[in-house]
């Protein structure tokens, strides 16, 4: 399934941004332009499990997508509505046992899914987790904002914020 607006992005871009780092993708827009987060997750592929807890997991991540207010979720192939993402997840991951979805309009989100956004990097109380998703650097969030200037410019919907001038 190909989202209702595809992007400019080339096969390097699409190996970069949807196969690893789609979080850093969703993290550049959501702070140049406001949107949310939509984090496909695979409950039934547990990345991380409590020992001592059985209930305490973390999901496998499929996917992460920027969610904008009026309900589209972009990411480096483009832009679709929500209510597809499932289906597309579905089609472009066929090994995905269930898909779930987890929507939030905050970074503070990602900690649950990335590496060094929280626990026990912040708080020496907190156990150690291993995450399914990696850290992320604000060179890696700046190259990614690039990347979106340059492949989803003109894309109805997608409105980069106007140059500040000195």
């Amino acid at each position: 399934m190909d989202p209702a607006q595809p992007s400019a992005a080339s096969e390097a871009d699409v190996q970069l941004y949807a196969e690893g780092s789609c979080h850093v993708f969703a993290l550049a827009l959501h702070r140049r332009l406001g949107t949310g987060f939509l984090v496909v997750t695979d409950p039934g592929r547990p990345y991380w499990e409590d020992p001592a807890d059985a209930d305490n997991v973390i999901p496998s991540v499929t996917h992460v997508y920027a969610l904008a207010p009026d309900g589209t979720a972009w990411d480096v192939r483009g832009a679709r509505p929500v209510e597809a993402v499932p289906g597309e997840v579905r089609e472009r991951w066929p090994d995905v046992l269930e898909v779930d979805t987890d929507a939030f309009g905050h970074e503070g989100g990602l900690a649950t899914y990335v590496d060094d956004m929280g626990g026990a990097a912040n708080d020496p109380d907190e156990t150690e987790v291993d995450r399914p998703l990696h850290a992320v650097s604000e060179a890696d969030i700046d190259e990614a904002w690039d990347c979106a200037l340059r492949i989803l410019d003109g894309l109805p919907g997608f409105e980069a914020p106007a140059p500040s001038t000195p």
